[in-house]
């Protein structure tokens, strides 16, 4: 190859004539795998195959779980909303390459219509996730199928459904080092002639059924509890968003040969033609043949007790068919991914055949697959798979982004039906995709408790056997109910204390450091709304705490104590709801606080130093690591009731220097040094809007603790009564924002320094940080309490005593990673506030402020008709809106931030 100029790429002669599509320099990825050297008819063969797939084959499930006229009517409505949107898509595409400025790829549209974050941090993870699931899902059902054409020959045979997903996925690996998307418009061809035949067969097959002797009764209600089938029916509407969804209409896009004026909309009509002959076919035959016994795959209906109700040919070869035209789909989506990789890893000097970008495509191709095959074996359930992706991603990406990327690109009058129909469409697409995310979530849980990994089929739910407690922990007083208990239960929350070590337990792990974060939320919030929020986040906190112990004690007085909150969801709602909501959501929080309180230990050690050291060169992370060395220590404590007398002293020392900070903020306030009092609220609407929202998720973490099953394990039986008077010594315990008005930073002790010198007495801020830094340590140590003992239940033995070898050793291992994981990444990522909002709005929300209502109105069932379920319900449906927002408030306030940070910044 030639020399080049240094601020271009050479393109070879090669890809010259396959035509760059923009006057700007392509990278890598976009020279190999985008070449825009298509015409329209193959535009329509990429869309045909991208959308048209074997996805399909679920739709009358989705109608099953609406019924009829909900069904087909969403049926519909997604094909005349995505054929819109689709075109709306194209025209910004066309406008923007009209101007200059081709965009190849949906992440570079986002950058250039919304900011760089949004197609760096949004739509790019997105569309990867998208593109990659739905790879994962097609190696599945390519296994499915080969498994379905084994068994029709050999319907005892002993392979294993992860078997036929590896040699599917071994296929794949070898289609996937096919060049570029333009190599794939014959194999996309043929696809689309594949779709419309197994969906005339799969059609031919479900009406031959529902004549024949062979015909299940056809009943088309809804099955299942109110609850159920509000979640199905949004379940349903993923699975169909899924079915329309596409996600890659840039992509293909960029597949045409300039100029791409009209050419998309051609290529839709071909597409949404070969939609309604398969679509609307497969789903109304299905659903009509088969009612509400209809599968997840249509084609399961077609086998009764391993028995077919078809010819075998005829089932052979739609499995034959479907099984070839997945591997189409496969390879489709793979392009995406492709193109990532390649842009990263291939060199544009250098042509697309050398050796040296072969060797990086073959690796990278290679290992994408291999992943995605392993991950199809481990998780063998596609119809939720299915739900997921189309709740996550392809509503955002087919729905909601298109219509913004219209009325941002052209501004139509905010008088039309152009721009108010858009905004309703991404309004109501929005809602839906929550709901959606929720329901497909759900059931996710609840189908996967009947699956192990690498399963063949749904495997009977096994009982654990018991453990032996030993004679030593009887004699302690952990035995508190009829149930033997594991290690964890026996060793990390011993039954033993009183409602004063409760008081002292509840009191640390809710009064904590957290609180120098409230005036900061008050600034963003304005004295009105902020101090309104700050009283009614304590009135619904301590409602909810009690309504919590009020279902615990009901629990005890049937015979079954439960000791975590995993047991509470797991008993009440569900075991998927235990083991795959609550359980991994409280695991995160507390490990989350750990990590918290293990940054706030560094940055109170810092702030010590300094005091005495103004220009001292140690760095953040060093005083998070001697922080950290101090917990390792610590943490080391055998059980939740060993830290009642740090606890009480941690009680004392929230008073110490919650008092300290008032005096010191009404110091300052007063003093000469004073900053200007603003108390109005900073940036624009849009920045107002998001960081009050931030606010409250702060507010919500202080008043927070997700532990409190946890805590009320450590009372000794009976529970009655206790835990509400342990609240009430912790309530009693729980006016900083005067003083420094919208100046309040993150932390409110960072407003005790000015320009690098204290505002107060150095001694007065001595004291105010080791009691900080005394009290956190004391907060760690509590949170850690709920990881222990998830590493105690797996590790240790309960037929051994507590203080054996057998049980020390793994304890000594599991709770130092612990510390030192949790003291890395406090180091790396040096942003309190911000993490604050995060563990807020994902996870105390839910546990402190909505589960806790939810948990009693299923327990006690009050009357619907009265105050008591409409003011829970309230509560729950008012604290799931705000944690959504406050999700997305915090997420977007890290990316604000982090942007200002590098990892181990010294800040």
């Amino acid at each position: 190859m030639g020399t080049q100029p240094p601020t271009s790429v050479e393109v070879s002669e090669r890809d010259r004539e396959e035509g760059p599509s923009s006057s700007e320099q392509l990278d890598a990825g976009a020279l190999f795998v985008l070449k825009s050297r298509g015409s329209w008819l193959h535009c329509g063969y990429h869309l045909t195959t991208s959308i048209v797939a074997p996805a399909l084959l679920s739709l009358p499930y989705a109608l099953s779980l609406m019924g009829w006229f909900p069904g087909v009517l969403c049926l519909i409505l997604a094909a005349l909303i995505t054929f819109y949107s689709y075109n709306l898509l194209s025209l910004v595409l066309e406008h923007h390459a009209r101007t200059g400025r081709r965009q190849l790829r949906f992440r570079v549209m986002a950058e250039d219509i919304l900011g760089p974050a949004w197609g760096r941090y949004f739509v790019g993870p997105i569309q990867f996730g998208v593109c990659y699931g739905s790879v994962i899902a097609c190696i599945l059902l390519g296994g499915q199928s080969l498994k379905f054409i084994y068994l029709l020959s050999t319907p005892k045979g002993s392979m294993q459904l992860y078997e036929f997903v590896s040699i599917f996925g071994i296929l794949m690996l070898v289609l996937a080092q096919i060049p570029s998307f333009h190599s794939l418009r014959h194999i996309s061809l043929v696809s689309l002639v594949l779709a419309l035949a197994y969906s005339a067969c799969t059609t031919a097959g479900s009406v031959h059924i529902g004549n024949s002797k062979n015909a299940p009764p056809k009943d088309y209600s809804i099955n299942g509890a109110m609850q159920n089938r509000v979640f199905g029916a949004f379940n349903a509407i993923s699975i169909i968003a899924t079915t329309y969804g596409n996600g890659i209409i840039p992509e293909i896009q960029a597949t045409v040969a300039p100029p791409v004026e009209g050419k998309m909309f051609k290529g839709l009509l071909v597409c949404y033609a070969v939609i309604i002959m398969t679509f609307f076919s497969v789903a109304i035959s299905g659903y009509w043949a088969f009612g509400n016994q209809t599968k997840g795959v249509i084609l399961n209906n077609f086998m009764v007790d391993e028995k077919p109700l078809l010819p075998t040919w005829v089932l052979l070869m739609i499995n034959v068919l479907t099984l070839l035209q997945v591997a189409a789909v496969s390879v489709v989506y793979l392009q995406p991914t492709n193109d990532v990789f390649e842009r990263k890893f291939a060199d544009a000097k250098f042509d697309q055949f050398s050796i040296r970008n072969v060797v990086p495509r073959l690796v990278s191709r290679s290992l994408s697959v291999i992943i995605a095959t392993a991950i199809a074996a481990m998780f063998p359930f596609f119809g939720d798979i299915n739900a997921v992706v189309g709740a996550f991603g392809f509503i955002p990406l087919d729905f909601i982004l298109p219509v913004i990327f219209y009325n941002v690109t052209f501004k139509p009058s905010k008088k039309g039906l152009m721009f108010w129909g858009n905004a309703s469409i991404a309004i109501i697409c929005s809602a839906v995709g929550v709901l959606g995310a929720i329901s497909s979530i759900r059931q996710i849980f609840l189908d996967a408790s009947t699956y192990s990994l690498f399963a063949n089929r749904q495997m009977a739910t096994v009982v654990p056997n018991s453990m032996n407690v030993s004679k030593v922990d009887n004699e302690r007083g952990v035995i508190d109910s009829s149930t033997e208990l594991d290690a964890g239960a026996l060793f990390v929350l011993q039954s033993r204390g009183s409602w004063i070590h409760c008081g002292f337990h509840l009191t640390t792990s809710i009064v904590g450091p957290v609180i120098f974060s409230l005036p900061f939320a008050l600034a963003l919030l304005g004295w009105v709304p902020g101090v309104l929020i700050l009283t009614l986040a304590a009135l619904v906190t301590f409602y909810a705490y009690n309504l919590l112990s009020a279902v615990l004690e009901h629990h005890e007085k049937l015979g079954k104590r439960q000791i975590r909150f995993r047991d509470m969801a797991r008993d009440i709602l569900g075991p998927g709801w235990g083991k795959f909501f609550v359980g991994p959501l409280q695991f995160s929080i507390c490990y989350g606080a750990v990590i918290a309180c293990t940054l706030i230990g560094g940055q109170s050690l810092k702030f010590i130093y300094l005091l005495y050291n103004s220009n001292g060169t140690m760095q953040l992370y060093q005083f998070i690591i001697i922080f950290g060395a101090a917990t390792l220590f610590l943490a080391q404590m055998p059980s939740f009731h060993s830290l009642r007398h740090i606890n009480l002293f941690s009680l004392i020392l929230c008073l110490a220097y919650s008092a300290c900070v008032a005096a010191g903020s009404i110091h300052t306030g007063k003093s000469k040094n004073a900053p200007s009092k603003d108390y109005s609220i900073k940036g624009s609407q849009e920045n107002q809007f998001f960081s009050a929202i931030n606010a409250i998720s702060i507010i919500s973490t202080t008043y927070a603790s997700g532990i409190i099953p946890e805590i009320q394990a450590t009372i000794a039986p009976p529970i009655k009564g206790k835990m509400f008077k342990g609240l009430c010594i912790c309530y009693a315990v729980i006016g900083s924002y005067w003083s420094f008005g919208n100046q309040a930073q993150p932390t409110i002790l960072a407003n005790f320094m000015g320009d690098g010198q204290p505002l107060l007495p150095r001694w007065f801020l001595l004291l105010t940080n080791i009691f900080t830094l005394m009290q956190v340590t004391a907060i760690a140590l509590v949170y850690l309490q709920p990881t222990n003992d998830v590493f105690e239940r797996k590790f240790a033995d309960a037929k051994f005593d507590q203080f054996s070898i057998r049980n020390v050793v793994p304890r000594l291992v599991s709770r130092s990673l612990s510390v030192i994981i949790a003291t890395a990444i406090a180091a790396m990522f040096p942003f309190f506030g911000d993490i604050n909002a995060v563990v807020g709005a994902f996870g105390f929300i839910p546990l402190d402020f909505i589960l806790p209502v939810i948990f009693y109105n299923v327990t006690f069932k009050p009357s619907k008709k009265g105050l008591m379920f409409w003011g829970n319900a309230s509560i729950a449906i008012i604290c799931s809106a705000v944690g959504v927002l406050g999700a997305i408030s915090s997420i977007r306030q890290i990316f604000l931030d982090a942007s200002t940070y590098s990892l181990f910044a010294n800040v």
